[in-house]
């Protein structure tokens, strides 16, 4: 058995891995993140954590090349009921806002290729990505 870990790969707090498919003949590698619930959620408009869940949901998060292979991570999210904003609201997780469909690493990433030089034609041809 291999003592090789994907942990690295995704350093977040409170989301787990539960599933890494990364296949030769797919242009993409897909990760599940499901979040830990250990932790309760935090609310993403205050930042206060809330008690009551109200829904899980799902959706699909670019983040950096794994190697040859696009990065889709498949994340779920806990929408709350937060007292302090007083609404329905997603849980915040630190590795992506609720509203973007790329994670923090990636627009950073993203950035810094802007900021050395590059179009933005370029880096999104590069990445992949929407220029807009």
């Amino acid at each position: 058995m291999s003592s090789l870990s994907i942990t690295p790969f995704f350093p977040w707090r409170r989301v787990k891995t539960t599933y890494l498919n990364v296949s030769d003949e797919s242009w993409a590698a897909v990760a599940v993140l499901e979040v830990d619930r250990r932790f309760r959620p935090i609310c993403h408009g205050c930042g206060e954590r809330a008690r009551a869940v109200h829904a899980h949901t799902r959706k699909i998060v670019r983040d950096l090349n794994f190697g040859q292979h696009a990065m889709l991570l498949q994340v779920e999210f806990r929408k709350i009921r937060c007292d302090t904003c007083g609404g329905v609201r997603v849980e915040d997780l630190e590795f992506v806002h609720a509203s973007k469909r790329i994670t923090c690493r990636l627009a950073a990433y993203a950035a810094d290729l802007c900021r050395s030089g590059l179009s933005i034609q370029a880096v999104a041809d590069h990445l992949d990505l929407n220029p807009k």
